[in-house]
């Protein structure tokens, strides 16, 4: 209903023609029905035909020439000086065709009572079609903030992808000096990555949680080979829902958690990973330790552009919380996602 609504008011083509009609039936419809149930309606058929010509040439004089050519430009005392004068030409064409052959004047009243009738007719129209023109600038505004925000995470997107590649890389470097017959394997783990990444979150907008986690596990494992003093502890959720997300939606926070992890003591750097889904809602929570230090800016670039992501993919619908706790830094992203639209 909405849908037919909006069309009548602000369609094109068919559209224009049908609003444009009911326009003028609307406006005409006491002329009408007098001229139709008056025994002397056809009599003067022309005090009917002539002031409805006269009104149409008045309406689309304003609408087509004198909006776009002064409204829309901001001249507003050009515009209104033109509109007051097709005004009172419409007026006094009509009151000369009625008065002239009787040689006789209209009464100022007459005139006042045209005039009114008249910018009340006008009145009308122009506001329908700056109605109109407002609704397609705000729809033009809406679909270039859409596209804008869209060239704004496609960017965003694509700035995950060097410093992940940098961290897998740089762990094949290091492991081809400690450990040169594993790197064949390591080589095959980073092109199954890739391959997702390509292939799979590349070319679609969302993935199957499924294997956004394998994903990230391979991360994480090939992250556990090049660093020999970090322990991590995943907690996987004991059935995975049949759900989808946006592609590399957490990775932020596991790239940051190892990248600021650090030891307490002589002992390994630990990391925390923990998934929970309940009633609509999935969590990932982790915890890494941070040693003795604070680092001002334990978050940086990838939080900053996850907080950007989840503004534009889940507004209203997620919630991401970082804290510290006695030498450990708590990240927390909630999603709540609809199930019953989700498969």
């Amino acid at each position: 209903m909405e849908k037919r609504v909006e069309l009548i008011l602000f369609g094109d083509k068919i559209w224009w023609w049908i609003r444009h009609f009911l326009f003028w039936i609307v406006m005409y419809l006491d002329e009408v029905l007098y001229t139709l149930l008056e025994k002397d309606g056809f009599n003067e058929l022309d005090l009917f035909i002539l002031p409805f010509i006269l009104d149409v040439i008045t309406v689309y004089i304003n609408l087509y020439l004198l909006i776009p050519r002064y409204l829309h430009k901001k001249k507003y005392v050009t515009y209104f000086l033109f509109t007051m004068l097709t005004v009172v030409a419409n007026i006094s064409i009509m009151l000369a065709y009625i008065y002239i052959p009787e040689n006789s004047l209209p009464y100022i009243g007459e005139f006042v009572s045209s005039f009114i009738s008249t910018i009340t007719l006008l009145a009308t129209a122009i506001a329908i079609k700056v109605g109109k023109y407002s609704f397609e600038q705000q729809k033009l505004t809406e679909q270039l903030k859409f596209e804008q925000s869209k060239l704004e995470l496609n960017y965003l997107k694509q700035q995950i992808n060097p410093h992940f590649l940098f961290n897998v890389l740089n762990t094949i470097n290091i492991q081809s000096i400690s450990d040169p017959g594993s790197v064949s394997e390591t080589v095959h783990q980073l092109s199954d990555l890739l391959r997702y990444q390509i292939y799979e979150a590349g070319a679609s907008d969302t993935v199957a949680l499924s294997k956004e986690i394998e994903f990230l596990k391979n991360y994480v494992s090939l992250e556990e080979i090049r660093r020999t003093n970090l322990t991590v502890n995943w907690n996987e959720l004991s059935a995975i829902p049949k759900i989808r997300i946006t592609p590399f939606l957490f990775l932020p926070l596991i790239e940051n958690a190892l990248k600021h992890s650090k030891s307490i003591n002589e002992d390994p750097a630990k990391i925390n990973i923990e998934w929970s889904h309940r009633q609509g809602q999935l969590e990932l929570k982790v915890s890494n330790t941070i040693g003795d230090t604070i680092e001002k800016d334990h978050g940086g670039f990838g939080i900053d552009n996850l907080r950007k992501r989840l503004n534009f993919l889940y507004p209203g619908k997620s919630n991401l919380d970082m804290s510290i706790r006695n030498g450990i830094f708590i990240c927390t992203l909630q999603l709540n996602i609809d199930e019953s639209n989700n498969h």
